[in-house]
């Protein structure tokens, strides 16, 4: 058989870049797993209307007893409970269930996008944040306290999450739909032609189908247009050029994935040096898994990954944001992508009664002056001088400024047109 020229190319790139060595494997920084919750680079939010999911409302429930039947275990999203809600007290977990407690942290459902999304962009703003134009502003950090994250299965924990859930129709996206609004500002009402249905949500009366955006806020919530990094991603962007980097789709099964684990590596902001080893060469950078099935689609976080000694993948480190647990796990690939639970890839991954094949590989683009001033910004040779004309970061629910690139926040930066480079004021 002839082989096509696409398959020669793919053959060639492959023999010409440096093979890992067996078993090679990568976690990104700031991940630990023997402590998740308190890790300082780990996310996995998840959907609000898990407040009320079987598995977990009585945890919640005794959260709520524990608190002295107060909601300040929700931290800030107490303020998002009716005040009618808040005058009762409920005695037993079977009227707790049935209250109207959540009825504004709700109706997100078909939102698995912008919740790993949200991974993806809190991971990297704890690197490219000080960089926003009003980082004041920036919704960065936790809704409530790390040490609840183990027991509310990190239900809504990122305040990025609840930008898009305060903006954003419960309704199929992807990681272009929300990087395009987070970052660039992009108009969501003319977003909806990339999806062909509606689904209402959140507290709306009515839906247009050329519509994205929120006409009402939830109570509590907050309208936000987003573009909090547009003079670095300036809106519209398009996948594969400007901000979101995705592999094909089409994967050709003769190369053994060897081009997808090549994509991933480089997608996690990684290389394979000449020794075999894994380098990261940009921080910040986790990725995006874009799932199918025979039903659906859904996607999830990689924070990690271990390769074959043919550069395939051989496994990877994940997170679902929509199992109501805050965990990283294991899932294994075999040539097809299919997605398996055990190393000898017999026993496939199941959730929500489907099996599931890797369909995309985006991540978030770093701009190659925010990866330079980044740098300047943590170089131990000239570090950037606090300017005094900002307060600390405001993190209510964090314990600790480890998360940022230093313990002060009170940065401006900004990028010289014709060097790109990056200087205090």
């Amino acid at each position: 058989m002839k082989l096509s020229s696409l398959t020669l190319l793919l053959l060639a790139a492959f023999l010409s870049a440096p093979l890992a060595r067996a078993g090679a494997s990568y976690l990104t920084e700031g991940v630990n797993p023997s402590d998740l919750a308190h890790s300082s680079r780990f996310y996995d939010t998840g959907k609000g209307h898990y407040w009320q999911w079987p598995t977990t409302y009585k945890d919640v429930f005794k959260q709520y007893q524990d608190a002295g039947n107060q909601y300040t275990f929700m931290g800030e999203l107490q303020k998002r409970v009716p005040d009618s809600e808040k005058n009762k007290v409920y005695t037993s977990d079977y009227d707790w269930y049935y209250g109207n407690w959540t009825q504004n942290l709700k109706s997100d459902a078909n939102t698995c996008w912008y919740q790993t999304s949200a991974n993806l962009i809190q991971h990297w703003q704890t690197y490219y944040g000080v960089f926003a134009q009003n980082s004041a502003d920036l919704p960065y950090g936790m809704t409530y306290s790390r040490d609840s994250l183990d027991v509310l299965g990190g239900t809504q924990s990122l305040r990025v999450a609840m930008v898009f859930y305060d903006n954003i129709y419960n309704k199929g996206g992807d990681l272009q739909t929300a990087a395009d609004y987070y970052f660039g500002g992009a108009d969501l009402t003319k977003m909806a032609q990339r999806w062909s249905y509606t689904v209402p949500g959140n507290i709306v009366t009515s839906v247009s189908t050329s519509d994205y955006k929120i006409t009402s806020t939830p109570t509590g919530g907050t309208a936000s247009e987003g573009g909090y990094f547009k003079d670095y991603f300036p809106a519209p962007l398009q996948k594969g050029s400007d901000l979101t980097n995705l592999s094909t789709s089409a994967v050709d099964v003769s190369t053994n994935n060897i081009t997808t684990g090549q994509a991933l590596v480089a997608a996690m902001g990684c290389s394979i040096a000449d020794d075999g080893s894994i380098v990261q060469d940009i921080k910040g950078q986790i990725v995006y898994l874009s799932l199918n099935s025979s039903s659906s689609g859904h996607a999830i976080t990689c924070y990690g990954f271990t390769l074959n000694d043919d550069n395939t993948i051989k496994s990877l480190k994940v997170t679902n944001s929509d199992d109501v647990q805050y965990t990283l796990f294991d899932l294994y690939v075999d040539n097809s992508l299919r997605l398996y639970t055990d190393e000898a890839c017999t026993e496939r991954w199941m959730y929500a009664n489907c099996s599931w094949t890797i369909n995309g590989i985006e991540n978030i683009r770093t701009p190659d002056e925010l990866v330079q001033m980044y740098a300047e910004y943590t170089s131990q040779e000239r570090n950037l001088e606090w300017n005094g004309k900002r307060s600390t970061w405001s993190d209510t629910y964090e314990s600790t400024t480890d998360q940022l690139p230093t313990a002060s926040t009170g940065w401006e930066v900004y990028v010289d047109s014709q060097t790109n480079d990056a200087h205090d004021k």
